[in-house]
């Protein structure tokens, strides 16, 4: 563990928003965003107990990391934070990228109900729970939460204890991407509408991003069209909205595939029982 480029600060308050053990934020020290961070803090206690994990960064402090890539340096922080909350044997925890920016709903009591009951209902589960992120397909799972089966976005996710012990027991050299490690690796839920944001400036972070048959020049594209450098909305409203109708098309299409290869099947074994009663009769 990197314990000499990280320092924790502890934040304490009592009127948390959620009713987890503790919540993290990692920064990248001498990024400009800790005023950011000190804003949404003003506006919005996610939890009674809050930490600021300063991260000095693989530049400027010698890290061993099996690459030197930001990309890692920022999965190095969140196994350090993994490693930290077993070290203080704490359950439930949510980490918070430090350009994350909370939605007003994040206060409404109802909102915080659904999401607490969701979290204890899941609490012994080996399953990550986003606040938000830009989710490409989401499949139904009840009334406010769904199933994440493919997106983006780890700058607001709630870990419980039996996922992060999960991922520490892994291969670590073999976690190349955060976001694509959590896609085709683990369980990953999401509140039906986006309770905390991220915009995407274009970030050293982001020109190291995994890129799957160019979809990083795509995303990227999709980000300037809907001005997610600038703005959250309305981008974050059709990400969620077109990726709740692409599962719908995707079942449609799946079911009108099954209707024609049945008809396709009763109509070759018509044909194919009436060549052979024709050869019969001759």
């Amino acid at each position: 563990m990197n314990t000499n480029c990280y320092r924790l600060e502890k934040l304490d308050y009592a009127d948390g928003l959620l009713d987890i053990d503790a919540t993290y934020i990692i920064h990248l020290e001498g990024n400009g965003r800790i005023d950011h961070i000190h804003e949404q803090l003003t506006k919005y206690h996610p939890s009674n107990t809050v930490y600021i994990l300063y991260n000095k960064g693989f530049k400027q402090c010698e890290k061993k990391l099996h690459m030197d890539d930001s990309k890692i340096d920022l999965i190095d922080a969140f196994l350090s934070i993994f490693k930290d909350a077993q070290q203080k044997n704490y359950g439930t925890i949510l980490i918070l990228e430090d350009d994350f920016i909370f939605h007003e709903k994040i206060k409404d009591i109802q909102v915080r109900k659904n999401v607490m009951s969701f979290l204890k209902k899941k609490e012994n589960e080996p399953m990550i729970y986003m606040l938000g992120c830009l989710p490409f397909i989401q499949q139904p799972y009840d009334y406010y939460n769904n199933i994440l089966l493919m997106g983006i976005g780890c700058h607001a996710c709630i870990y419980t204890r039996n996922i992060r012990e999960k991922i520490l027991q892994k291969d670590q050299t073999k976690i190349i991407d955060w976001d694509y490690y959590t896609l085709f690796e683990e369980k990953r839920y999401l509140y039906h509408e986006p309770l905390c944001y991220q915009l995407f400036p274009e970030t050293e972070n982001q020109k190291n991003w995994f890129s799957f048959l160019g979809l990083k020049n795509i995303l990227i594209y999709l980000f300037q069209t809907l001005k997610l450098d600038e703005q959250v909305e309305p981008g974050y409203s059709i990400f969620y909205m077109a990726s709740k109708l692409l599962f719908v098309l995707l079942i449609l299409l799946l079911i009108l595939l099954i209707i024609a290869t049945s008809v396709w099947i009763m109509r070759y074994h018509k044909k194919s029982k009436l060549f052979t009663n024709v050869k019969i009769r001759k």
